[in-house]
């Protein structure tokens, strides 16, 4: 096969389905509850909390800079962390398929219910 029929059949391939170049990159809602769940003792563990408050800080960044979420002064990113793990268990519980929803949305969600503006 030519290196053009290669390369078109590539493009091909993306562009039919560009979702599954995507479906391994996106952290659903369930599984970031598992990441963020870690042992904060276990050091070879700890980068995924770091991971866990950088997440947690663009979310909140990005939604308080629309002007949908106004979160009080004294809270910090531990704070997001543990609401996340809370509400978001509380949320699957009573509809599992949000375990597989986008975990931005389901942060987002929980920010504006737990911190709205007005």
């Amino acid at each position: 096969m030519s290196k053009k029929a290669q390369l078109f059949l590539a493009l091909l391939i993306v562009f039919c389905n560009p979702s599954s170049l995507y479906a391994d990159n996106l952290m659903d809602a369930g599984n970031l509850i598992e990441v963020c769940s870690v042992d904060p003792s276990d050091d070879a563990q700890q980068h995924l909390l770091w991971f866990c408050h950088g997440f947690f800080q663009a979310i909140h960044d990005q939604q308080t800079l629309e002007g949908n979420v106004c979160t009080p002064a004294y809270a910090v990113r531990e704070d997001l962390v543990e609401l996340y793990l809370r509400e978001a268990a509380i949320l699957i519980d009573g509809d599992q398929e949000l375990s597989t929803e986008m975990a931005i949305v389901v942060m987002a969600r929980i920010l504006k219910t737990t911190y709205p503006c007005g």
